[in-house]
């Protein structure tokens, strides 16, 4: 009875961590029509990106204030779903990551490995404002 306890035990920290990663329809329904901003847990913001329909990206990078429309499309694998963003600069380089969610909160890392970053899906925030690209 020990024994089965003690495993029970064990095996309920990796079950807990396991997370569902978002594919194209999931990361659409959630997102479309939002604005949210990515950054590393307890650090500012890397950069705002607003979702718009039909897979349209318009990014912001906070630093600079440079701004750039994008598409994005599913990539990976459907166990290993990822979604990747294009833009116009660099078209033949996508950048993917994997997304999932807990609770308000969406998190998203490269697959290879890259730092992970969080957004929080109750901020309210407006549309990036970078109209000269037509977005």
């Amino acid at each position: 009875m020990r024994a089965l306890l003690l495993l029970l035990l064990l095996a309920a920290p990796a079950g807990a961590q396991e997370r569902k990663l978002l594919d194209a329809e999931g990361f659409e329904a959630l997102l479309t029509g939002r604005t949210i901003t990515y950054g590393q847990p307890e650090g500012p913001p890397r950069g705002i990106e607003t979702y718009f329909p039909g897979r349209r990206v318009t990014w912001l990078w906070v630093d600079s204030g440079e701004c750039l429309s994008g598409t994005w499309y599913q990539g990976g694998t459907e166990a290993l779903p990822e979604i990747c963003f294009l833009y116009p600069d660099d078209p033949d380089s996508p950048f993917c990551f994997q997304y999932w969610r807990e609770g308000r909160t969406l998190f998203s890392d490269a697959p290879e490995g890259g730092s992970q970053e969080v957004s929080d899906l109750d901020a309210d925030l407006d549309a990036v404002g970078c109209e000269w690209l037509g977005a």
